[in-house]
């Protein structure tokens, strides 16, 4: 937990609403060792999704909350969401932030 607290800035996110439950989120992912998890309805290599867990920082944290906050569609499984969202996290942050620059111009 320290590191993780450690690796996404935790003090300093703004959004104590989402903070703990992405800590929760990722610990529960990482810390219980298995072969796959599923993360939107397809089997990923744990190592594959702890890898890319371990790597999140504070920017990459900050960016799916604003996901979750500008989200407009009704979300039932909140867990899963948002676990999808931090696995993607590394191949959609450029895209979203070039498309906000794009139809703020």
């Amino acid at each position: 937990m320290q590191y993780i607290r450690q690796q996404i800035n935790y003090d300093c996110l703004v959004a104590d609403f989402a903070k703990d439950e992405i800590v929760d989120v990722m610990l529960e992912t990482i810390c219980i060792k298995r072969d796959t998890v599923w993360i939107a309805g397809a089997e990923q290599p744990y190592e594959l999704v702890k890898s890319k867990f371990m790597k999140l920082n504070a920017m990459h944290i900050r960016y799916v909350i604003d996901c979750m906050q500008e989200n407009q569609t009704k979300v039932r499984n909140i867990k899963n969401y948002m676990l999808t969202a931090l696995f993607n996290v590394s191949s959609t942050i450029n895209m979203y932030y070039q498309a906000k620059v794009n139809n703020e111009s």
